[in-house]
Parts: structure tokens; sequence; C-alpha cells
């Protein structure tokens, strides 16, 4: 069994003497570990005696910071903790009194994500008539953003309930973004506080932004926030004195302002006309990546920049990194959306066709990290950290992948994948990979034993990938992959105790050396380096 040390070792040597030696190399080269929380930590804010039991849904912040929505025992409790340099803080839990009502929280409080202070948003219940409600802040400074019954600012009714997966989100700012309904579950729509109160952006029958007099929303999709509380969204609309919402678009705030950035219908140069909306992804300079399908075209991903609208991908383009004759096939395949840097980056999953092209490598990930677009793995690849002929696996070997793709403004795209080949079974057949200083590498892996603490290793048992990434950067909902290039992940270890750890990535020169000692044993795909630093609605 491979062992990864703590911090950062010789392995660039390591990897060459395994090299010489004919073993594998090492599962996980320059990638450090710590421990946020592991099961049968005392939460002692509780109650004396009490500890954590279990937990879900980890993120964290560039301090480092995490959050995490879990049960503890003695006495059973559920709740939310926050994890800072101080240690272990309770946020919310069943029977703490719920601020700004009359009652107490009920059972279950989910933590959606926190920001670079350490305030985090959550979605619950009041166990006192069982009402819906969202709150935002830190442990002991809780304070009520919306509750059901409450009045529903600009729709001219009350709160009937809130949708609480994946959201309410938070931004790195603070703004929190939620999806409620109102007027008796008829007007569903979004609402934020980024101006210090909530206020609608969008709901149905909520006048259309950047059209005429009489044009309203029908209905309201999926809707995206950037690190500055600025949203992007899919809704329908119509047209004054029609309903049906025939018509499709693409909204995104510029300069304090919503624009209809496209519509179905609407002509663009490099194409003809959009027919449907999937899902989007919206940057800190105002550019969406909007996966849609045009009309002559077929489904891609289109960029909106302050350059205009340009095709990224779309079915029947050649596919980079591929056979010639190879192309795009389906972007939709497992319900994929796009991820989107604030440098403009852009990644995202496709399939394609051709020549030579199987169910054992028709899927893969393309990015634009090194300034255009170029591959990054593809199914029927050898994974990098593992042993000889094991490869990732062959058609949408990502599965629920919508919640497993995350990209940093450092580069990092980090990704869950499951694995085919001799020695593979279910103890060891998913795992987590980064793309990082140009090389795809492994962070970890069922089956691979850790250093979860100095000088104490455990094996991981299982890594469940709705735990492992279940964040999506492109929603600003909870992280998983910070600036930092550290990933939090909840697994199971062998030893019985489940734990939160935090990965590393090494820096792009560690990983650049690594990648020079292990190149006799490891062939990597590689991508060059930048020069600069679901879900989903058809509309």
């Amino acid at each position: 069994m491979t062992r990864i040390r703590w911090g950062l070792v010789s392995l660039c040597v390591l990897g060459s003497v395994r090299g010489l030696m004919g073993g594998p190399p090492p599962a996980v080269a320059g990638v450090s570990f710590r421990t946020a929380v592991r099961e049968g930590d005392p939460d002692g804010e509780v109650a004396a005696g009490a500890t954590i039991w279990e937990f879900w849904a980890p993120a964290i912040n560039d301090r480092g910071e995490i959050t995490f929505s879990g049960t503890g025992h003695s006495p059973w409790h559920t709740g939310a903790w926050l994890v800072d340099e101080a240690g272990l803080h309770v946020i919310a839990r069943d029977g703490m009194d719920a601020p700004g009502t009359d009652g107490t929280f009920g059972t279950m409080a989910y933590s959606a994500g926190l920001d670079q202070q350490g305030n985090v948003v959550l979605g619950t219940r009041t166990a006192e008539g069982n009402l819906q409600g969202v709150w935002k802040g830190r442990p002991g400074s809780l304070s009520l953003v919306a509750l059901e019954g409450q009045p529903a600012p600009g729709s001219g009714s009350v709160f009937h309930g809130f949708t609480t997966d994946p959201y309410p989100l938070i931004g790195p700012d603070g703004t929190v973004l939620l999806h409620g309904s109102a007027d008796d579950g008829y007007k569903w729509g979004w609402w934020t506080d980024r101006t210090g109160s909530l206020a609608p952006i969008a709901y149905d029958g909520h006048p259309a932004a950047d059209l005429p007099n009489g044009y309203t929303y029908s209905t309201t999709g999926r809707t995206v926030m950037n690190q500055n509380g600025e949203v992007a969204f899919l809704a329908h609309y119509d047209p004054p004195g029609a309903a049906g919402g025939a018509i499709g678009g693409v909204w995104a705030e510029k300069a304090g302002t919503l624009h209809l950035v496209a519509e179905t219908g609407g002509s663009f140069p490099d194409a003809g006309e959009f027919t449907h909306f999937y899902s989007l992804a919206f940057n800190n300079r105002q550019e969406t990546a909007t996966l849609a399908a045009m009309a002559g075209t077929g489904i891609g991903i289109w960029m909106d920049t302050a350059g205009g609208m340009t095709k990224v991908a779309a079915e029947g383009d050649p596919a980079p990194g591929m056979e010639a004759d190879v192309t795009f096939s389906d972007f939709l395949g497992a319900g994929f959306a796009p991820v989107l840097s604030n440098l403009g980056q852009v990644a995202f999953y496709a399939e394609v066709e051709g020549p030579g092209v199987t169910d054992a490598n028709r899927g893969g990930i393309w990015s634009t990290v090194s300034g255009r677009l170029e591959m990054v793995i593809r199914a029927g690849d050898r994974a990098p950290g593992t042993p000889e002929g094991v490869v990732f696996r062959g058609g949408w070997m990502f599965d629920d992948g919508a919640r497993s793709l995350s990209l940093n403004d450092r580069g990092d795209l980090v990704f869950y994948a499951f694995l085919d080949g001799p020695g593979i079974d279910g103890s060891n057949n998913g795992g987590i990979w980064a793309l990082a200083g140009g090389e795809v590498i492994l962070l970890a892996r069922e089956g691979d034993t850790i250093e979860v603490d100095p000088g104490v290793f455990a094996t991981i048992a299982e890594l469940s990938y709705d735990d492992v990434l279940g964040c999506a950067s492109g929603m600003t909902q909870r992280g998983c992959l910070n600036e930092r290039g550290e990933v939090v992940f909840a697994a199971e270890f062998t030893d019985g105790i489940d734990r939160i750890v935090v990965a590393t990535i090494p820096e792009p020169t560690i990983v650049l050396l690594l990648a020079a000692g292990a190149a006799a044993t490891l062939r990597r795909r590689r991508v060059r380096r930048p020069r600069t630093p679901e879900r989903m609605w058809p509309l």
C-alpha cells in the first residue's frame, strides 16, 4: 500500500526510485493533507461529553475555514458547524433559538456555504410551526434573512417556501442569494441581500429587465452569482398580452444593471439562432459561459465577454487532443454545466464521436486554462498516480460530474472520476484529480493510505462524490476548492473514523519538478500553464 507522507518530502526522487524498482508511482506526489474534523471529536459547545458523529457538504474559504452540516451524539443533535483557527464551533443546531423568530431551530440545519469572513448561510426550519427560513452569520451572531409567512419584497405577497438544495447561496462578499416562492407558491423567483436588505432579482410575473414595458418573466430558471454578489440567470419571458413563456433568455448584471445577454431566436455572428438554454456560469468580469443549443449548430458552450458572444465548442466541432475527424457529439449526457474562472478560463465535460471512438474512450474534460481550448483527460487514458493499466473509466466516467468539477483563478481544475482496469473494484475505483501546473495529478483515491495527522496514517475506504466535491463553483455554491489550492472533502476510512480532510495542491513549480522526476514511469497529459494568473433548467 502506498503511504503518502505529511508535507512535501523528496517525492520527485521517490518517484524515480519506484520507477527503477518497477513499482507503482507514488499515489499522491507532493500533496499535503490535514484533518479538519473527525468522527468522535468533542462538541463541547453543545453539551459536556457531546461528540461529532457524521457530516456532509463541507466547504472551505480562502482563509482555510471550513463549514459543514452533520449530526452529533450524547445527546443526539443535528446542525451546522464552523472550523477556524480557534477550533470547532456550533453555528446552529436543533433546539437552539432561531433568531428573528419566537421559536427554535428544528432538525437539520443545512449549511450551504461560507464567505471569506467565515459567515455561513443556512436554510432550515423552525421546530415551532415548521416554518422554512434562511439565516446568515457566524457562530453566536446569526441573523434572519427571510422567513416563510413574512413579506417577499417586491411581490406584494409573503414567502411561501424556499429551495434548500442547492440554495440558498452565499458569495465571498457575504451576499445571500435565495430561491423562494410567494403568492401561495405561484410566484417562484430569486432574491438577494447585496444592498443590505432583501430585494428581488426576478420572479414569475416580474417586469423583464432590458425589455420594453409590459414584458414579464414567466418562468425563472437557474441563477448563478459571482464573487461580487452580482447575478446571471436563465428565464422565459412573455410579450404584453401573451402567455406561455415561448421566449428564453440569459440575463447578467453589468455595471450594476441587468442586461439581456442572449435570447432564443437572437442571431449572433458566428452561428445562427439560439433555440434553448440549459445552464451557465458567471465570473467577476461579468462574463457568462452558457450551455445552449443553436439552430444549425447544435448544443455547445458560448462565452459572452466584453468583445461579444463567441463560441467555445459545439457539436460537430473538432475535439482538441483527439484523432483527426473526431468531433464533439454531446454536452448534455450527464447534465454537466461549464465552470468559469475570474480570468475567463472555462472548463467542461463532453463526449465525442468519430473514428476509433468507443464507449471506453468517449468522454473527456476540456479547458481553456492554457489560453486555448485543450483536452485535459479522456476516458481510457492512464490515470495518474495509479498502477500500470489503470485508466479513467469509459462512458460518463464522472457520473454526477455536475457536482465534481471546480476551477480557481490559479488555474487549478479539480474533478472526481471513476477508474477501470486490473485490480480495480469497489474499494478503490474512485478518486480526486487536479490539473495543476500543466499536469494532471492525483489528490486522493479510495484504497490509498494518507497521513491524516502527523505520524498517523489511515486508508480511505470511500469517497462519496456527493460529499467529496459537493460544490458547483459557477454557482458560488459551497466551495470545495479555494484560491490557495486547498480541496476539502469528506471520506470514510478503514480505521472506522470518518474525517473531513483538506488536501493542498502543490505550487506549480513543485508540480513541474515532480513531473520531471516521474516522467519515466507515468505518462501525463500536458496542458500549458496560463500566462496570467446540477441541476439544469432547459429554457
